[in-house]
């Protein structure tokens, strides 16, 4: 997020009657619909989050699996792995 994106969401619940509740912030809106819309949101955007954390770590498992598949096919590997028998 770029650092003026991130300074107006601040700005937005710290400004705003949502976080503080103060005499210093702006209240004249219809908090009632405004606020659920706010929290919709901010849930929706926690549920993307979690989603795409979980797909991220499902395809560094699957690489790994790949890595590991890989390793253990490939006769190269396995003959450098294990110590040669002494030829007669």
């Amino acid at each position: 997020m770029l650092q003026g994106d991130e300074a107006d969401l601040f700005n937005i619940a710290n400004n705003f009657t949502i976080r503080h509740l103060n005499e210093k912030q702006k209240g004249n809106y219809d908090s009632a619909l405004w606020h659920s819309w706010m929290f919709y949101l901010n849930l929706s955007t926690i549920h993307v989050i979690v989603r795409l954390m979980a797909r991220k770590a499902r395809e560094a498992g699957r690489r790994r699996e790949q890595a590991a598949k890989s390793a253990s096919s490939d006769p190269g590997l396995s003959r450098t792995a294990r110590p040669s028998a002494p030829s007669r």
